[in-house]
């Protein structure tokens, strides 16, 4: 239940301890489960100790004396036929303080796969995987998550899939550039099928109703499509500050160079996702316990989560979110540049008010779909133990989920190109609003776009 007392409990004199203590396998199947209220009365069945150590232990736990009830536990060893040595009764009851002396000050139950974040003290939180967790929410509030998941599918389905669809259909738009931007609607996809399923299951029944097995599959497969998307918007950011601003002088992003964006995206998403899975840290339930995340709730030395949460907020937030920034800035600052010098040009007045919409849009999406998760995140791994409702992760955790929308919708939906193909798609080979060719400026825009005396364009 709580990291010091599991510690405590897992070391050699502890363990025979409590063979002096309690039945074990009573203590030890109640532990299993988190529940301390249902092992005081495991505990209590039986006077196990000479001299009635035990039941006063107890008493006093419940009247709330740590140091008393360490008292009782130390007389009832002292009083057993094969007592502990002392430095081994040091050391275990050591261990056991420090373990209630944390317990008295956290206001969540942390149990040996999950993190609630309500006390115990009542005796009602139970395991996510086994029963409904509407101690935390009212069942409406599921049924609403569940609403929302099944809106975000409803949508995410048909736009990811018919912006892959229209980009292996039209040849005009397998450019090295859209390579990016269909990784990126890939992810999206990924997550929509394999997350966003899952989750709304889960929420109609008000608990992870597929296990720590499950929980560890969607936890991967959510964390994997959402850093694939993230770096995608890195390397757009990337190539965009590339060819724009050209710090390399007649640099071409081509085929090859799209390829090894790809596989830098995947290849950084599984260096995030793919730890848990080996052993460092761990995907539990969050918020309202119906979809699964990193552990950000809990120190758990065991699994070295404190240095995995570190490592995945300085290299897979904090580094792209300064790359992105960095290289639209410039970008704008080259736009403007170009504008003051060719202020005859319409051509370019108009790239420049295209790009700064489209920088805009990007930047403020980002950071409305992932700051809040990433702050909530932080402020609890900073502040563990502290009070704070189910409810105070779940809805940036949820609202994050709807990047899968926005992103096709930003980076595809709003070019021209890629509008005109969709329309053409839709009516069954024709365009209805105007000549398909006429898409050709932006097939261009697409290909090499840069700042020069007739051009600038954004992606």
């Amino acid at each position: 239940m709580y990291l010091d007392f599991a510690k405590a409990f897992d070391t050699v004199p502890h363990k025979r301890l409590l063979s002096k203590l309690s039945p074990v396998n009573g203590v030890r199947s109640a532990y299993d489960r988190g529940t301390l209220s249902t092992l005081t009365p495991c505990c209590s069945q039986r006077h196990c100790i000479t001299g009635g150590g035990l039941p006063k232990a107890i008493k006093a736990w419940d009247q709330g004396t740590v140091g008393h009830t360490v008292e009782q536990l130390q007389l009832g060893s002292q009083a057993s036929k094969d007592p502990l040595g002392k430095k081994e009764t040091e050391k275990a009851f050591f261990l056991y303080k420090k373990g209630l002396d944390r317990a008295a000050t956290m206001n969540g139950t942390e149990g040996p796969n999950f993190y609630i974040p309500m006390s115990n003290k009542t005796g009602v939180v139970r395991s996510p995987f086994d029963y409904p967790q509407y101690y935390l929410a009212e069942p409406w509030q599921y049924s609403a998550l569940a609403a929302y998941m099944f809106l975000l599918i409803l949508l995410g389905l048909p736009i990811n899939f018919m912006t892959l669809f229209v980009t292996i259909q039209h040849k005009k738009l397998r450019t090295p550039l859209n390579y990016i931007l269909l990784n990126l609607v890939f992810a999206n996809h990924f997550m929509v099928l394999c997350g966003f399923t899952v989750t709304m299951y889960t929420s109609m029944h008000g608990y992870f109703i597929f296990g720590q097995t499950g929980c560890y599959i969607e936890g991967f497969f959510a964390t994997l499509g959402g850093e694939v998307a993230l770096w995608s918007l890195v390397v757009l950011a990337v190539e965009r500050y590339m060819v724009v601003c050209k710090p390399m002088a007649n640099f071409r992003f081509g085929e090859n160079h799209a390829i090894m964006g790809v596989a830098f995206t995947w290849i950084m998403a599984l260096s995030c996702a793919a730890p848990p899975l080996f052993g460092w840290s761990r995907y539990i339930p969050e918020g309202m316990q119906c979809s699964c995340g990193v552990d950000y709730y809990t120190l758990k030395p065991e699994v070295n989560n404190e240095s995995f949460v570190i490592y995945m907020f300085v290299v897979h937030f904090t580094i792209p979110l300064i790359v992105i920034f960095f290289c639209y800035g410039r970008l704008l600052c080259t736009v403007k540049e170009a504008a003051a010098q060719q202020q005859e040009s319409a051509t370019t007045q108009k790239a420049e008010k295209e790009v700064t919409r489209m920088v805009v849009i990007m930047v403020v999406f980002f950071l409305i779909c992932w700051v809040p998760y990433a702050y909530v995140a932080f402020y609890i791994f900073t502040h563990q133990g502290s009070d704070f409702g189910p409810v105070f992760m779940t809805v940036p955790a949820f609202f994050a989920k709807s990047s899968a929308i926005y992103n096709p919708v930003i980076y595809i939906v709003l070019n021209k190109q890629f509008r005109n193909c969709l329309i053409t798609t839709l009516c069954c080979g024709k365009n209805p609003f105007g000549d398909e060719d006429g898409s050709s400026a932006a097939t261009s825009k697409t290909e090499a776009s840069s700042v020069s005396s007739s051009q600038v364009s954004p992606a």
